[in-house]
């Protein structure tokens, strides 16, 4: 019957729901992060089409770390201003993975764009990539959290993250 295919009842446990506040500060700081890494990124991938060789890859290498580090630690940062009874814990792996997975993401949306003149088309998939890659690190940012009455997933927020990340990105890009 479908009743054997379900997994038993105790490997399920329901989520206690919680009202949750956070620091503005701490919002507005990952927030600055966010859009300063962004920034940052554009303007060092376009040094890229200026230059050549060894400095080419240089410039490629910083705007790959630079969006990569923002992408990553906006979504911790955001975690770590809610106002939780216990201080958050993360589970490393998953963790460790998010980092990889910005840094790749990261790398990835600049190839569509690395030559001068990728035109508007490349530079709109670069944005997908770069929105995905945001998703991606906010999602596994908030599965790695180890605390009770932690947040949880919010679709509507991280698909606004995304389209408002790959939005401000993809002009940097063209």
């Amino acid at each position: 019957s479908w009743q054997s295919l379900a997994p038993p009842c105790h490997a399920w446990t329901p989520m206690t729901t919680v009202e949750l506040s956070f620091d503005p500060l701490l919002r507005t700081v990952a927030i600055a992060i966010a859009i300063l890494s962004t920034f940052v990124g554009s303007d060092l991938m376009h040094r890229i089409h200026a230059s050549s060789g060894m400095k080419q890859l240089a410039w490629f290498a910083s705007a790959t770390l630079t969006l990569a580090a923002g992408v990553y630690s906006t979504p911790l940062i955001g975690v770590l201003s809610y106002q939780l009874s216990k201080p958050p814990g993360f589970d490393s792996n998953i963790t460790i993975l998010a980092g990889a997975v910005s840094l790749l993401g990261s790398a990835a949306s600049l190839v569509m764009v690395r030559h001068a003149g990728a035109g508007i088309f490349r530079a709109f998939l670069s944005g997908l990539i770069f929105a995905g890659t945001i998703i991606s690190v906010q999602q596994m940012t908030i599965s790695s959290l180890r605390v009770d009455g932690a947040p949880s997933f919010q679709p509507v927020m991280m698909l606004l993250a995304g389209v408002i990340g790959g939005a401000v990105a993809v002009p940097g890009f063209v």
